[in-house]
């Protein structure tokens, strides 16, 4: 089973729009000088402030994601744990036709 599967996109597709912004969003350097120093401490808060709120969204998009795949495995456990049952029933269901052949060949 591949790793990137459509539900794989289309659960990390509304959260990549706020990484990309979160790590594409800063501010000029030349935006600082030219300010007072209030105002590029008010800047600098400002940009604290959104890159926590990203990392908080991210974080909390993270906890969804990994809830996802443990459940997507445990999925997948159940059908290993299926097809292995199938497997052994095949198996014993060999052995068995292999030793009626046998018997009638003697």
């Amino acid at each position: 089973m591949p790793v990137i599967t459509p539900e794989t996109v289309s659960l990390l597709t509304p959260h990549l729009i706020d990484l990309v912004r979160g790590v594409f969003k800063s501010r000029k350097d030349k935006d600082l000088k030219v300010s007072s120093e209030q105002q590029v401490l008010e800047i600098l808060n400002k940009d604290v402030l959104e890159l926590q709120e990203v990392a908080t969204k991210q974080g909390a998009a993270i906890a969804e994601i990994a809830q996802k795949i443990d459940a997507r495995f445990g999925q997948l456990e159940q059908e290993l744990r299926r097809q292995k049952m199938i497997s052994l029933a095949a198996a014993v269901v060999a052995v068995v036709a292999a030793g009626i052949a046998l018997v009638r060949t003697m």
